[in-house]
Parts: structure tokens; sequence; C-alpha cells
């Protein structure tokens, strides 16, 4: 969450802040002043919900700040492992709501707004470590090379000039905005 406007909001400033100052003067406290920062502000500011708004997170920023005065960090792990779980499971969810909305699209004959989530759904990057195995692989796809024949080659396209000349910059972007699709195996769309 946002650190909230506001007390909560100047609370919690005012513990960066004494945090940073320990850092810098306390000798004592210097080896553990920036560890206890980095600890304070996931811990504090995690949102107790996906939806929840600025007034519950008021209430609970004062709660935790509450617990953290008192060195109670068990309540405040404890809490923040109960949102993860709460986190993952609504992960687990949007899988399922997306396997039964890929179904319903196929069934309807709408391939191409089944395959959109497919595509966004998928953790696949386009790319993969390559492996012996892999380049054993690639290796037997590769066709052998063979010796150029002169008749596969064309001395001179037979393209007339006039085709090009009429070809302007609207027509270029209207066409390029039209075209759909994604750029191969990196899953790149027209968008990026």
């Amino acid at each position: 969450m946002q650190i909230p406007r506001g007390k909560a909001g100047k609370t919690l400033i005012a513990e960066v802040t004494r945090l940073i100052g320990l850092f810098n003067s306390s000798k004592r406290w210097e080896s553990v002043a920036m560890h206890m920062l980095q600890a304070l502000l996931p811990l504090l500011l995690w949102k107790p919900s996906h939806k929840s708004k600025n007034r519950e997170h008021v209430k609970y920023l004062n709660k935790r700040m509450e617990w953290w005065k008192h060195g109670k960090l068990e309540e405040l792990i404890s809490e923040c492992e109960a949102i993860q779980k709460r986190l993952k499971r609504s992960v687990k969810t949007k899988k399922e709501s997306d396997q039964k909305a890929f179904c319903r699209l196929m069934l309807q004959g709408q391939v191409k707004q089944a395959l959109k989530i497919v595509d966004h759904a998928s953790d696949i990057d386009g790319k993969h470590d390559i492996t012996t195995d892999i380049k054993k692989k690639l290796k037997e796809k590769h066709p052998n090379a063979v010796e150029l024949k002169q008749s596969a080659i064309i001395d001179k396209p037979e393209t007339e000039t006039v085709i090009f000349e009429n070809i302007t910059q609207d027509d270029i972007t209207s066409n390029t905005k039209n075209s759909s699709g994604s750029g191969g195996s990196k899953q790149i769309d027209m968008d990026t």
C-alpha cells in the first residue's frame, strides 16, 4: 500500500527517520538499523486485501505500528503470512477462471479470443537455456547443406516500380494499426 496521509503516515515516516538516524549516529545500533528499516516497510505497508481502501490501510498501519513499537514481531509476521496465503488462493482461482473462459470460448468457436487468454496467462518467455539435449534436437531438425542450384536464383525481380510510388506514410500507419498477431516465439505483440 502507499503511505497514508495524516497521523498514521507521519508516525511511519517518524519511525523511518528514527531508524536512519540510528544508522547514522549510533555506533551501537549502526549494524542493525538498516536491517530493521528493510523489515519495517514490507511488514507495515502490506495491503490487508486486494481491494482494500485507504481507511482500512490507516487502521492496519496504526495497529502494526503499535505492534512494532512493542516488539510484537510474531503478530506482524503472522498477519502478513495470512494475507500471503489469501493471495495465493486468489491466483489459483484466477487460473481456474481462465481455464473455464478458454473452454467456453473454444466451444463457441471464438479461437482468437481463447488464444489471447492462453497468451496472457502463459509464463513462457519464448526462450530456453541451451543444453546439450536442445542442441542435439536442433541439429536433428536442421537440414544438411546442399549445393546451390542456379535455377533457384531469380536474376531480376519482375515488379513494376509504379506499385511502390503510391505508398504513403498514412498507408503504412493505417495498415500497421490494423494488423494483429504476435511476434512468434518471443510472444511480443505489436503494441509492445
